[in-house]
């Protein structure tokens, strides 16, 4: 069953994929290094799959895939937002750590409410 937030939350992360792997292409330098490039797309997206992972396990509950589809809207929009200002407003030769610890920070609130969600999909679960 897949409810609006449920798809909601999918668009919004394959948006911060996205966007998130083109801020990549645009700011890297991938003649010289391109392993070094694409580990560091895929560690900057890792936490949108994480948040995709989410909206699998809560799909059942609609109060958890709310709690998946506003936490992965938050997550979407602070790591998107915080790469456009580096990359493009707030240039600076050290934005380059922003791939790294943005999706740092971003797991970081993943984990909460990958819990929370998950307890209250169990309990949606447990009360059939």
């Amino acid at each position: 069953m897949k409810t609006l937030a449920t798809r909601l939350a999918v668009v919004v992360l394959l948006a911060g994929i996205l966007a998130t792997a083109g801020v990549a292409l645009d700011a890297g330098n991938w003649r010289e290094g391109r392993l070094a490039m694409a580990l560091f797309t895929v560690w900057a997206v890792s936490p949108y799959a994480g948040f995709l992972m989410l909206t699998t396990w809560t799909r059942r509950s609609l109060t958890a895939s709310w709690i998946v589809a506003i936490a992965a809207l938050a997550a979407v929009l602070f790591g998107v937002g915080a790469l456009v200002d580096g990359f493009f407003i707030h240039t600076d030769a050290q934005n380059g750590l922003l791939f790294i610890f943005i999706p740092l920070w971003q797991w970081v609130w993943w984990v909460p409410f990958a819990v929370l969600s998950s307890i209250m999909a169990a309990r949606k679960v447990g009360a059939r």
